[in-house]
């Protein structure tokens, strides 16, 4: 690393998260005046989550002494220091209120580095020369009653070979269409009840075995073909994407800095895995937009196109997609 920026301070608070559940927001000042930030949420630590949040905050401005005087631009470095506070993710999460939050310093260090060269994040950590955009993995309904029941997802179909390829943009609206034709239908039932916390309609008291042919109807009514140009599943126990083959599942805030998430990615993808980029956290940071994008991801699952921390990962996949030079409409 031939160029040199240090780090000049480091500082975090308390805030919260589209939810109301608290959440850190992690600010990195390098050079004269460039300052990257991060958001991470605590929501998954459920009852200690507000006490994860302020001991995280708090931690983290412990760490800013360490930090300063670091070279921004080493990301490796920055990486490595956190790590050694933080430890791996799921071995010493406490030194850092959780791994997420260290992963969020991490974090706020890439974009101030990435505005300091001028880049988009995505840009930053994947290089120039990328070209490829992950696809939409969208949620459409929440039928969770029970252990076994889980969301109800749709996933536009790939391109047939010799066919007009379907831009990101063109398949997040697909999405959208489906979404909104899948509430009119349970609505017309009298069974619509608002929101799950992925976004995804609740199902009520539909017996579960029709919901596959009433979300088959909500495709025809948005305008599309059932299972060829939309996939249509259900997702597991734990959330598992049982539906895709060969798929992985790589959670956006089960890190503890960028670089241990980059590696985590490229190691499933190196061993042939399809890789979905998922769970940035309740934020309304796009953070996993630009890493999967950078890291290649093949989907991204951000939610249902309904609540603010999900749509600010599809606007991003599409933003990401104009600046990659995909016409778009």
């Amino acid at each position: 690393m031939d160029k040199v920026m240090p780090i000049r301070d480091v500082y975090a608070r308390t805030v919260l998260d589209p939810r109301g559940d608290p959440a850190v927001e992690t600010e990195v000042l390098a050079g004269e005046s460039m300052i990257g930030r991060a958001l991470i949420s605590a929501e998954k630590y459920k009852a200690d989550a507000m006490e994860t949040a302020r001991a995280g905050a708090e931690q983290i401005n412990g760490l800013a002494e360490m930090m300063i005087g670091r070279n921004v631009l080493d990301q490796e470095e920055v990486d490595h220091a956190i790590a050694r506070v933080s430890g791996v993710c799921g071995e010493n999460e406490d030194k850092t209120g959780g791994c997420g939050m260290g992963l969020g310093l991490s974090l706020a260090a890439a974009r101030a580095a990435a505005g300091l060269l001028g880049l988009p994040l995505f840009r930053y950590l994947g290089g120039i020369q990328f070209n490829q955009v992950p696809h939409p993995l969208v949620t459409l309904a929440d039928s969770r009653r029970e252990a076994r029941d889980g969301l109800w997802l749709v996933m536009p179909a790939p391109e047939e070979s010799g066919k007009t390829k379907k831009h990101v943009r063109k398949q997040i609206r697909m999405c959208v269409k489906i979404y909104h034709a899948t509430g009119q239908m349970l609505a017309e039932r009298g069974l619509e009840s608002g929101v799950g916390d992925d976004g995804g309609w609740r199902t009520g008291n539909m017996d579960r075995e029709k919901i596959p042919r009433l979300i088959e109807q909500a495709v025809e009514l948005a305008g599309y073909r059932p299972h060829r140009d939309v996939t249509i599943f259900e997702t597991g126990a734990g959330n598992s994407l049982s539906g895709l083959p060969n798929t992985v599942l790589i959670d956006g805030t089960e890190a503890s800095t960028l670089t241990e998430l980059m590696e985590r990615i490229h190691k499933k993808r190196s061993e042939g895995y399809r890789i979905v980029a998922g769970k940035g956290g309740a934020v309304t940071d796009p953070f996993l937009a630009d890493v999967a994008a950078a890291c290649q991801a093949d989907l991204v699952w951000a939610g249902a196109p309904c609540r603010g921390e999900c749509v600010a990962v599809y606007n991003r996949m599409m933003y990401i997609e104009e600046q990659v030079g995909v016409s778009v409409i």
